[in-house]
């Protein structure tokens, strides 16, 4: 929907809807709770993050390529970026540096992190990735964007911040718009075929390998730091950021806890508006 909007509601109602939508939710998160600033997904990274940052964006990239070849490909559709003003630089600006920050400072930095608290890191990236696709409204891309939020989720638990998957998000959305309505028209023109899809799903899968590697790595790490920490009974890492880095809930609860979320009546309300808004082609805006 917001990709769309400079069409129809021109780049300032593009902002303010951005500012309204995800800024402004995001920002009274972080004055409620402050003093947990520095805890949470909204804090700087460790440059030595930014292999796996790059590698992830890889992934994106050949993820996204390949549903979307093959979605053109069957179907005929074409994704390509409308240009704003005529200007590539207005049009990076607002179809992907602002979402690039807004959607992940709200999906990644408080919504993933809040249900990662509450049910464990991996049904906070799932969660994660379910909100971000549904934030799209698109049913036929549904698929591409809950991908991508997959990784998008793991890249900020694995590193802890935002920022990473922000990075990876404005890079894949920018080489999108430059390059999206050329893989739209080479799909719809039957270049390439199977092949180029087979191309891409060796790409994806050796990108996926050495993302799970580096992963591997840096949890090691993370757990060694800890024990190491723990060890000296020292306070800096506390328990709620213990709770956080795990995969699981706290108490043995996780699969309760996975439970509670995905059958929230709100989260089921926002499943449902998303189908049907989705599914009859609605305009929001």
């Amino acid at each position: 929907v917001f990709d769309k909007l400079p069409k129809s509601a021109g780049v300032p109602m593009s902002i303010l809807i951005y500012a309204i939508v995800y800024l402004v939710p995001s920002v009274v998160y972080m004055i409620v709770f402050r003093k947990r600033i520095g805890l949470n997904n909204i804090r700087g990274f460790l440059p030595s993050r930014m292999p796996f940052t790059f590698v992830c964006l890889g992934l994106v990239l050949s993820l996204t390529a390949l549903q979307k070849y093959a979605i053109s490909y069957a179907f005929s559709y074409s994704d390509a970026t409308p240009i704003v003003g005529g200007s590539v630089v207005l049009t990076i600006f607002v179809s992907a540096l602002l979402p690039a920050i807004c959607e992940e400072l709200l999906v990644r930095g408080v919504f993933q992190y809040e249900i990662s608290t509450y049910a464990g890191g991996f049904c906070g990236i799932i969660a994660g990735a379910v909100v971000f696709g549904m934030l799209h409204f698109d049913l036929r891309y549904f698929l591409v964007y809950f991908v991508a939020g997959l990784v998008l989720g793991a890249l900020t638990h694995v590193t802890g911040s935002v920022i990473p998957a922000m990075i990876v998000h404005f890079l894949n959305n920018t080489i999108s718009i430059l390059f999206s309505g050329k893989l739209a028209f080479v799909a719809a023109e039957r270049i390439g075929g199977t092949l180029l899809m087979i191309i891409l799903a060796i790409f994806s899968f050796i990108f996926l390998i050495i993302a799970l590697q580096i992963a591997e790595g840096i949890s090691v790490a993370k757990a060694a730091e800890y024990v190491e920490k723990s060890s000296d009974n020292d306070t800096f890492v506390s328990k709620r950021k213990r709770d956080v880095m795990l995969l699981t809930a706290r108490d043995g609860q996780t699969f309760s806890r996975i439970i509670k979320v995905f059958s929230d009546p709100v989260f089921l309300t926002c499943v449902a508006v998303f189908i049907v808004v989705a599914a009859t082609g609605v305009k929001l805006l």
